[in-house]
């Protein structure tokens, strides 16, 4: 199975591809996280993206922070409108850097 993990936090990034951070006071939370990464995937790329580019996750995190409790964790097919008009939107929007 694949893993890709796109992310506007370079800390992050480099954390997870280097041992740059495991020494570092809460260091052993990217030791576990690079350890069951590489348990569960046979493939992974973690790559940085600057936050312009990172809107429609953005969108989504506000709308989990927000969410009622009652509404159900995962969506399944068809996604709610919402999340297909984010989906288009930023397809269409410029980036701005």
């Amino acid at each position: 199975m694949n893993f890709i993990l796109d992310t506007d936090s370079q800390i992050l990034v480099e954390a997870l591809k280097t041992d740059a951070y495991d020494r570092a006071q809460d260091g052993m939370l990217f030791q576990e996280a690079k350890y069951i990464m590489a348990m569960n995937f046979s493939s992974m790329v973690i790559a940085f993206l600057p936050r312009s580019c990172n809107s429609l996750a953005h969108d989504l995190a506000q709308f989990g922070r927000n969410r009622d409790p009652d509404d159900p964790d995962i969506w399944e097919h068809p996604l709610p409108n919402f999340v297909n008009v984010l989906v288009v939107r930023g397809r269409i929007e410029p980036v701005v850097e």
